[in-house]
């Protein structure tokens, strides 16, 4: 499977090589070609009409715009996919093969990038009011991220739709309506079950989905690598959604935890003045509550034996799991932002998370 990418006249050729060789640096049985190849701007007149600071007008809600070739700016999808028609003929591209437009231009419904059959278009512009991070790494998760979902055979103009998250759960497959939420995604570099068995039931080639998931992880460390050391020291609100999940938005950070510390932080969090090591057991049940719903396991048995072991004291069962689930904070979020959110406390007092309750979004009950 080849897929070859192109650009429109005003993005520059570094950028292009840019993100062509960030993709190219990860082998498998996608080759990623880049070619410069120059659109007739007589054939193309509305490729001669760039405004660089155009406000864009329209809503999400709107419908595609009609071809019109006298257009401005922004440009339909029907322009976009026109252009790559066009390079496809010109090189006679055989249909399974993919071409991807880089473009700055602004298109119809203010996506950051669509697919149609195996053309895609990518808007490489205005990264800046997402993320510090080089434009080549979320540039490159769109080019990746609409092949897996043609693979996938995904239709996310039809929603709703299983396979379409229009709440995000920093999967590859989130909608983002509001277009600051594609930072989740980014930096999670992952995919949800349901979205996963999809894959598995489309049979995409493994290596391929190897080599796509590389370049995923490749953009996350890229984007954190650069984020983390910008980060505020001012915490910012902890939603707690079903799974449970426990997510920053403002950050595109989701903390992930293993069920049972799952369970010790949901109940840390409900107690705000925090709980003493020795009187855990005084809250068995309710962890126990919490660990089961969570789990959604018949095996009472484990739930019981994993519960007793956290909350007997001698154990030091309580000192793992907090060490690792601070571990874990440190590791999202950095050395910064983490103290607010981790589990602190002394030996013999109180063990609490001291984010201020104004900043928990509870979404989920347990």
């Amino acid at each position: 499977m080849k897929i070859y990418l192109i650009k429109t006249p005003e993005l520059q050729p570094e950028s292009m090589k840019d993100v062509h060789e960030l993709l190219a640096g990860h082998a498998g049985p996608a080759v990623f070609l880049s070619d410069d190849y120059a659109f007739d701007p007589n054939q193309f007149p509305f490729l001669n009409k760039y405004w660089p600071e155009y406000r864009f007008q329209h809503t999400m809600e709107d419908k595609k715009k009609v071809f019109d070739k006298d257009r401005s700016v922004p440009l339909s999808w029907q322009e976009l996919f026109l252009l790559c028609d066009h390079f496809r003929k010109e090189k006679n591209i055989p249909d399974g093969d993919f071409v991807v437009l880089l473009t700055m231009r602004k298109n119809a419904l203010n996506w950051f990038s669509h697919c149609s059959r195996r053309n895609i278009f990518v808007h490489a512009g205005d990264w800046h009011h997402f993320t510090s991070a080089d434009p080549r790494y979320p540039i490159a998760y769109q080019v990746t991220e609409n092949i897996v979902q043609a693979l996938m055979c995904i239709d996310n103009i039809s929603i709703p739709n299983e396979f379409v998250h229009e709440v995000p759960k920093g999967c590859i497959n989130d909608l983002c309506m509001d277009k600051h939420q594609v930072m989740l995604k980014l930096r999670t570099a992952d995919i949800c079950e349901s979205c996963h068995k999809k894959i598995q039931q489309e049979g995409i080639d493994g290596k391929f989905v190897k080599q796509a998931f590389d370049i995923f992880e490749h953009v996350r460390k890229g984007i954190l690598g650069r984020v983390t050391a910008k980060q505020p020291a001012d915490p910012c609100t902890l939603v707690v959604e079903k799974g449970p999940r426990f997510l920053l938005p403002d950050m595109g950070i989701e903390i992930r935890l293993y069920p049972l510390f799952s369970a010790l932080y949901l109940l840390l969090l409900k107690y705000t003045e925090g709980i003493r090591v020795k009187d855990l057991s005084n809250y068995r049940e309710e962890l126990a509550a919490i660990y089961h719903t969570i789990c959604q396991t018949d095996n009472q048995e484990k739930v019981e034996a994993n519960i007793s072991s956290l909350v007997d004291p001698l154990s030091g069962h309580f000192s793992q799991k907090k060490s690792k689930i601070n571990k874990t904070i440190l590791s999202t979020m950095g050395p910064e932002l983490a103290p607010h959110y981790q589990i602190q406390g002394i030996r013999g007092g109180e063990f609490r998370i001291n984010l201020p309750r104004e900043l928990l979004d509870l979404r989920v009950r347990y």
